[in-house]
């Protein structure tokens, strides 16, 4: 029966998200965790209170990104996996469908809107130069028999795998990963996975060949900016490396015909005066139109909290080269002051311990800054 609840999320029902420090929750939208294994997750009040709250058509407040990116006129993560992920039944309890989930923060860079919470790397820095901050562990709980056998159990049931990180490739966690999709090759052919990658790493050619064997794997590559601008904001990538890697990811995807590309490309204070420049670039390589993230947290990143004056010369700059929804995004919101100085303090301190300056890796954007008045 086909459902005309215009509000619905199918995710309460058949999806789960199980991110980096292994919290349980519908997706990645949501920010509260709703436990540390399958069966507290399955069982939690929260859960079910969702449901309800969908069925009644209401909106539950758990899934306010969402609201806010429909109400902007944008897709949300929950259209996007209505169109992508789910048929439009009535959703049913009959096991968890999609699946999105890691094996660990295991990460070989410290992106600079990223932290420990996602990246191990950020540890000794946050460490060293953030005093107070919450310092999230490495963690191994994908090495725990309690997560291997909840991965035994999703094997079962889901259609659609989504692996992030950290960095899913890297070679510390390579086994585990592999181990999981050695229990899925028995319905390999009914599977889509999706990962989302630095490309600063490949799989190893073992995991090349299991990949033949699935429905779909897709390879969401998330590239933040080209040359100086991905190298200063994702520290410390090599951005030839990178370019080489992206070209065999292509190159492979062209003679695979389960294999498929995409681009993600997160907007932040930093890159954002470089979106026409890149959207570009993904044009003439032959990437097509990326998927554009906006960064909300941390909020010193959020461009959002630009001032105003610089928030109308991106307008102007980004309406050119119909980034519209970036536009709306940055405009919904007056900007916080406060946050802007966290951004130029933390750029400041970062600086300082790299020893590669915004001057260097971003000259535009800082020569934009200083012709305002704005201080560094």
């Amino acid at each position: 029966m086909k459902n005309n609840n215009k509000h619905i999320c199918f995710h309460p029902w058949t999806g789960i998200d199980i991110d980096a420090q292994n919290e349980h929750k519908p997706c990645c939208k949501i920010g509260e965790s709703f436990g540390n294994t399958l069966e507290e997750y399955l069982n939690n009040p929260k859960l079910a209170n969702m449901k309800e709250e969908f069925l009644k058509g209401n909106r539950p407040v758990e899934c306010s990104k969402c609201w806010q990116e429909e109400d902007a006129g944008r897709p949300s993560k929950r259209q996007l996996d209505w169109e992508q992920v789910y048929d439009k039944q009535i959703p049913k309890d009959d096991g968890i469908r999609v699946a999105m989930l890691t094996f660990g923060n295991s990460c070989n860079l410290t992106c600079r809107t990223c932290n420990s919470r996602s990246s191990s790397s950020w540890i000794k820095e946050e460490k060293k130069l953030f005093p107070g901050i919450k310092i999230y562990p490495h963690n191994g709980f994908y090495k725990n028999i309690r997560y291997h056998a909840d991965l035994a159990e999703l094997a079962k049931t889901v259609t659609y795998v989504y692996i992030a990180g950290g960095e899913p490739f890297l070679s510390i966690d390579l086994k585990y990963h592999s181990n999981f999709l050695d229990l899925l090759l028995d319905r390999a052919e009914e599977i889509t996975l999706e990962y989302v990658t630095n490309c600063t790493v490949t799989p190893s050619e073992e995991m090349w060949e299991k990949f033949k064997r699935f429905k779909k794997v897709e390879f969401h590559l998330s590239v933040d900016g080209v040359g100086s601008v991905y190298e200063y904001t994702r520290h410390p990538a090599n951005w030839e490396k990178v370019l080489q890697n992206i070209k065999r990811y292509q190159s492979l995807a062209n003679d695979t015909p389960n294999f498929k590309i995409s681009i993600g490309h997160t907007v932040s204070m930093l890159n954002v005066y470089y979106l026409p420049d890149f959207l570009i670039w993904c044009l003439k390589n032959k990437l097509g139109r990326p998927y554009l993230g906006m960064v909300y947290d941390p909020p010193h990143y959020n461009i959002r909290n630009l001032p105003e004056k610089i928030k109308n010369i991106m307008t102007d700059r980004l309406s050119l080269y119909s980034a519209n929804e970036v536009v709306s995004f940055m405009q919904e919101q007056d900007d916080q002051p406060e946050q802007f100085q966290k951004f130029l303090d933390t750029t400041r301190i970062l600086d300082q311990e790299r020893k590669s300056t915004i001057e260097q890796n971003l000259p535009e954007f800082y020569n934009m800054l200083m012709d305002h008045g704005i201080k560094y």
